[in-house]
């Protein structure tokens, strides 16, 4: 997995985050952009008013999820499915 490190990116800059970790960056008014690949890493970053857009595979996933979450017992499914920040991600759950 590529690695970038120490960089400060600006609002000038749009990241192509997948298959990237990235280490103590910082990404101030950037636009963030995950199209589905392999999962990004951020460790020890900084985030102030990034934006994200999600494309592709991302962008039907988001859409997915939030079709569920409209739905009749969505939003449980959708906590459920979560869970607490920092927990592990489940990769399924039942509603």
């Amino acid at each position: 997995m590529p690695e970038k490190r120490g960089l400060n990116f600006t609002e000038s800059d749009t990241v192509t985050t997948d298959g990237t970790t990235f280490v103590e960056c910082s990404f101030e008014r950037a636009n963030l952009v995950y199209c589905g690949g392999d999962t990004p890493r951020f460790e020890r970053c900084r985030f102030s008013y990034a934006t994200w857009e999600f494309t592709g595979a991302a962008l039907r996933t988001v859409e997915l999820l939030r079709a569920i979450n409209a739905s009749p017992g969505g939003g449980a499914f959708i906590a459920h499915l979560l869970g607490p920040a920092g927990a592990a991600p489940r990769s399924a759950a039942r509603f």
